[in-house]
């Protein structure tokens, strides 16, 4: 009668060491990029991958097409099977090397990627993401199951790889913005649409009781990913109080591009702050 409960047990430790290990060698790899843009007459550029752990690491690098969900959030893109057969694939233009690789303990690697245009190809913005993958991951998706173990390997890092060509143009819009004090924090939810052919990556700036004599700048946050998958994204930020100043009765949020030089601002809308 024991028995049941036992493997069950071991079943869990299994998946807990192993979710500790995935989390533990997530936390021990490093870019320095966290995503490759070619636009106009770039052809090429250089990332370095560093091992942060103790011990020496085999990676791998590879393709994993993903789709952005409305929250923000990153799924396996199901439509992209058999995008290895699709010239204008973004894992068709690009070039890198090496593949496989081994660092030493808190050493690094340099990724070389390059871009081989095609003459052909539309315009339009193309997308793929580049995965690094540790080789000790544990086993298989489908050994693992057969053990009782549920969880799926995640890959040590990825990094979208962007192509662009041609006239892209984007236009981002405040659908809602809404605010809520709770407790030491405040709630901050919004919803934005995007028009267009092109995605983009937002800087987000949040202000308190804007356009008063007790406004004071609250939260910046940089590299909220819009890409063309979804014409609508939403975001939800717990953001904490500052001690010592002025209670926030609004919050404006105001939406600039990550990256650009220009800071042009795409839109902005405030929101009163509820308990």
């Amino acid at each position: 009668m024991k028995k049941p409960f036992v493997k069950g047990a071991a079943i869990l430790v299994i998946a807990v060491l192993f979710l500790f290990a995935s989390v533990s060698e997530s936390f021990a790899l490093r870019l320095t990029a966290k995503r490759i843009i070619f636009e106009g007459k770039k052809r090429a550029e250089d990332i370095v991958i560093i091992n942060k752990s103790e011990k020496a690491e085999t990676y791998r690098v590879g393709w994993r097409p993903m789709k952005m969900m409305p929250d923000g959030s990153l799924e396996p893109d199901k439509s992209k099977a058999g995008y290895e057969n699709d010239p204008y694939d973004v894992s068709n233009m690009i070039k890198f090397a090496p593949r496989r690789f081994t660092i030493p303990p808190n050493g690094s690697q340099q990724l070389r990627i390059m871009l081989r245009l095609p003459a052909d190809l539309p315009d339009g913005e193309y997308r793929n993401h580049l995965f690094i993958d540790t080789e000790n991951l544990g086993n298989t998706l489908e050994e693992n199951q057969k053990r009782g173990v549920t969880l799926i390997p995640k890959p040590g890092a990825t990094i979208p790889i962007f192509v662009r060509k041609g006239d892209l143009s984007y236009k981002i819009t405040v659908n809602s913005v809404e605010a809520k004090s709770d407790g030491n924090d405040i709630l901050f939810t919004y919803s934005l649409t995007r028009e267009g052919n092109r995605g983009l990556y937002l800087r987000t700036e949040l202000i308190c009781n804007a356009n008063s004599a007790a406004s004071y700048p609250l939260k910046s946050i940089k590299g909220m990913g819009f890409y063309t998958d979804q014409t609508v994204r939403s975001q939800v930020l717990r953001i904490p109080k500052i001690q010592g100043r002025p209670a926030c009765q609004t919050v404006k949020a105001r939406f600039y591009e990550d990256g650009k030089e220009d800071n042009k601002l795409l839109s902005e809308q405030t929101a009163t702050v509820y308990n």
